[in-house]
């Protein structure tokens, strides 16, 4: 299973635990620090975090 088929599924599923989404990051490949400037747009990863839900709506 590729890395976006097992991020789909997992979000599928209804998130991760904080372990298996620490697992999970730490098995991506690294990126050019030029990609991650700028205004961050995407989605959260829900791992039940008490903090879950405010990345996404701070924006």
């Amino acid at each position: 299973m590729n890395t976006l088929e097992k991020l789909n599924t997992t979000l599928e599923n209804g998130g991760a635990t904080t372990e298996e989404a620490l697992k999970f990051f730490d098995e991506l490949e690294s990126v050019n620090l030029e990609f991650m400037m700028g205004r961050w747009q995407g989605y959260e990863f829900p791992t039940n975090h008490p903090m879950d839900g405010l990345l996404e709506a701070s924006g």
